[in-house]
C-alpha cells in the first residue's frame, strides 16, 4: 500500500478564479436572481399592481410596500430565512435599481464620496490625484 500524497497547491490564477467564482455564488444567494416580478413575501406580481412599490433592507432583501407596511407592525427581524438583520423602517428604502448588486454598489461608492470628496485642486499634480482617485476606488470595491 502506498503512502497517501499530499495534494498538489492550486496555481495561484487557478486559486484566484476559485475565489472569485464562490464569491459569485454568494452574492447570488445574497442578492437572489435577476430580474425581480414581484414581492418575494407576498407573491403579488408587479404587472398585477402597476403602483406597487419595492423596498429593499440594508440586508438587501427586497419586499413590497403593503409588506413593509405589515412587517413592521409585528417584528423588526428580515422575514428572509436565515438572514438575521434587525430592521428598522427608516433603514428600508426605495428599490431603485432591478439588480440588487447595482443598488448597493451605488449606495457603497455614495457613501465613499462623501468620505473621500477631494478635489484636483487639492493636489500637487494629475498623478497623485489618480493615485487619490484609484485608491478610492480600490477602498470602495473591497466593501462590495
Amino acid at each position: 500500500m502506498q503512502p497517501l500524497r499530499k495534494p498538489a497547491k492550486a496555481p495561484a490564477p487557478v486559486k484566484k478564479q476559485l475565489q472569485q467564482e464562490t464569491q459569485k455564488a454568494d452574492e447570488y444567494a445574497l442578492f437572489g436572481p435577476v430580474p425581480i416580478e414581484g414581492c418575494p413575501q407576498c407573491n403579488q406580481k408587479i404587472g398585477m399592481n402597476p403602483n406597487m412599490r419595492m423596498f429593499v433592507g440594508p440586508c438587501y432583501h427586497r419586499m413590497c410596500g403593503a409588506c413593509v407596511d405589515k412587517f413592521f407592525k409585528h417584528r423588526s427581524r428580515c422575514p428572509v430565512s436565515g438572514c438575521s438583520f434587525q430592521l428598522r423602517r427608516v433603514d428600508m428604502k426605495p428599490q431603485r435599481f432591478e439588480d440588487l448588486s447595482v443598488q448597493r454598489d451605488a449606495e457603497v461608492r455614495k457613501e465613499f464620496s462623501e468620505i473621500f470628496n477631494k478635489r484636483q485642486e487639492d493636489f500637487k499634480d494629475l498623478c497623485e490625484y489618480n493615485d487619490y482617485l484609484q485608491w478610492t476606488e480600490d477602498m470602495s470595491k473591497s466593501h462590495l
